[in-house]
This record gives structure tokens, C-alpha cells and sequence, in this order.
């Protein structure tokens, strides 16, 4: 009886081991979304070199598993806050999170960042810096937005109802939002 149980052991790690090398157990492939090893998600901004006092939205990454774009201020002055939404295509991407630039607190200022989806497809946003700091001039990264693809598809991902505001809370004027196209092939 002894013998025959350690058998059936011996057998059920082998057949565990073959199981999860046949069925790829612990690989790389980031296949985790489903959209196979020759699915891709990618972004194509509306202008690839915007002007001056631009905003604009930039691909930082993309792989078959997630798509992250940046909202990039380009030659911007005295910003002190910027209030937006996205809009997206959610049957073709889904929203997963957001990590903060560095644009606003360039100087060392505290900023406050807060993104809340709603609905679906849209992304409310609004970034300001605190305290009585002044406005902020030149180009970075104001926060990257984290993707995932859902479907295959595309569709525009633009900015609405978006103003840049001065210290005084004043909207920044003739400032361009730039927005772009995704797609994603599962």
C-alpha cells in the first residue's frame, strides 16, 4: 500500500508538471486579457509635434495586455490648475488607473489629481497645485492614464468641456487640446 501511494504521487507531479508546461503555467506571453500573442492596442495622437500651448495626448506604452497615454502640456504658462474630460471608446478599451506627472509639482508644490469615471467611456479630471505657489510654465507630463483592451475595435479619445486655469482661476486662453485614435486587434 505504501508503495502505491508514493506511485500515485510520483505520477500526479509528473502530470502536474506536464499539465502547466503544456498549457503555458507561469509564462511571459502577457496573454492575460485575452487577446492572444498577436493581439495589439495602439494610440495615434492627432498631431505627433503640437505647438505651443498645446495639451496634448501621448502613447507612452502599449502592449497586447495595456495601452498608457500621457496628457502632456506643451509650452504652457502660469498654470495653476486644469479641469477635462476623456472621452473613449469603453467597448474597445477600459479604464484601469492613473499615476500623477510631474508637470504641475515641477517646482515642489503640492498638487491634488483626481479622476472619476463617469459613465462608462468618460473620465472626469481636474489637477491643481495648492496654496498660494503661482502658476507653472513650460512642458511635461500633467498624469498618464492606464488602459486595458477589451474588444477589437477603434475609436477617437478626445478631450471635452477642458480649460487650463491661471492662479486667479482664470481660464488660460487659445490653449489647443489634442486628442487622437486607438485600436485594438484581439
Amino acid at each position: 500500500m505504501k508503495h502505491m501511494k508514493s506511485g500515485f504521487c510520483c505520477t500526479c507531479v509528473i502530470a502536474m508538471l506536464l499539465l502547466s508546461i503544456f498549457t503555458g503555467c507561469g509564462s511571459d506571453n502577457n496573454n492575460d486579457n485575452g487577446t492572444g500573442p498577436g493581439g495589439s492596442v495602439a494610440f495615434l495622437s492627432d498631431n505627433a509635434n503640437p505647438g505651443p500651448n498645446s495639451v496634448t495626448l501621448r502613447q507612452q506604452s502599449a502592449t497586447s495586455s495595456s495601452l498608457i497615454l500621457d496628457v502632456a502640456m506643451v509650452q504652457v504658462q502660469n498654470v495653476y490648475g486644469a479641469a477635462f474630460e476623456i472621452r473613449y471608446p469603453s467597448g474597445v478599451i477600459r479604464y484601469t488607473g492613473y499615476a500623477s506627472g510631474d508637470f504641475l509639482s515641477g517646482d515642489g508644490a503640492p498638487v491634488s489629481i483626481q479622476v472619476a469615471e463617469n459613465p462608462a467611456g468618460v473620465l472626469i479630471i481636474g489637477a491643481t497645485r495648492l496654496g498660494d505657489v503661482g502658476g507653472i510654465n513650460g512642458s511635461g507630463n500633467l498624469l498618464s492614464l492606464r488602459f486595458e483592451p477589451v474588444a477589437t475595435g477603434s475609436g477617437r479619445v478626445d478631450f471635452q468641456n477642458a480649460s487650463l486655469r491661471d492662479p486667479n482661476n482664470n481660464i488660460i486662453p487659445g490653449v489647443n487640446f489634442l486628442g487622437g485614435s486607438v485600436s485594438v486587434v484581439m
